[in-house]
């Protein structure tokens, strides 16, 4: 079992394929999971001479609640204004079943949805919903992300007069070793606990105006 955010364990038994410890959201190991993921993505858009932020805070989508998104990536023609919101999720929770057993992509799918209907596009922003399931699948927008900029490394490669390389192949085994990394580390957590709290964002009384002002976007962040 994994501990709640009181640092109490979530209560859940184990279940022997491991099923609630691979999508339990309690504890620290999910946030290091994700955040292991999120860097790898900002290493490949800088990688492809775009510039990268990490844990953005983005004034369009915080009418309600403050909108931090995981990867700000800007500074190219193919991607002049790409927002990340990264998400991981278990194709056998309940959620999920029975459409998950027959549609094969289905909860990368939904969490595409998910992310869509909670950051509407806004300001003339959107989001770019970064789906991973457990086992490997990658959503329709991760997909076409690493496939933009596997074209954009391979146009600049031409351009110097080199062989492109198989980046597309190096980008998905980093992101594949990141996200079985981050599930077997909770599998093996599970068995005993581990205590500790998830981490909560908040934006400085002055953080949103002063990246209003940030002279990169036209004024937005």
């Amino acid at each position: 079992m994994n501990a709640r955010l009181d640092g109490e364990p979530c209560g859940e038994p184990l279940d022997a394929e491991g099923n609630h410890a691979a999508h339990c959201g309690t504890g620290p190991l999910p946030t290091f999971r994700h955040n292991e993921i999120a860097d790898i993505y900002a290493d490949i858009l800088e990688e492809v001479w775009a510039l990268a932020r990490r844990e953005v805070f983005v004034p369009e989508f915080s009418a309600e609640t403050e909108a931090w998104l995981d990867v700000w990536g800007y500074g190219i023609p193919e991607l002049r204004d790409v927002l990340l919101d990264i998400t991981v999720r278990h194709p056998r929770a309940g959620r999920y079943q029975p459409t998950a057993a027959r549609v094969m992509g289905h909860a990368a799918a939904q969490a595409e949805k998910d992310k869509e209907e909670k950051y509407p596009a806004a300001g003339g922003r959107a989001v770019w919903a970064v789906a991973h399931e457990t086992w490997g699948r990658l959503g329709s927008h991760a997909e076409e992300f690493l496939v933009t900029c596997a074209a954009v490394a391979a146009r600049r490669a031409y351009r110097r007069g080199r062989a492109a390389g198989n980046c597309l192949r190096r980008w998905r085994a980093q992101l594949d070793a990141a996200l079985h990394r981050g599930i077997a580390a909770q599998l093996v957590a599970a068995r005993h606990g581990l205590p500790g709290r998830q981490r909560q964002r908040t934006a400085p009384a002055d953080r949103a105006e002063l990246e209003g002002r940030c002279p990169l976007w036209g004024g937005h962040v």
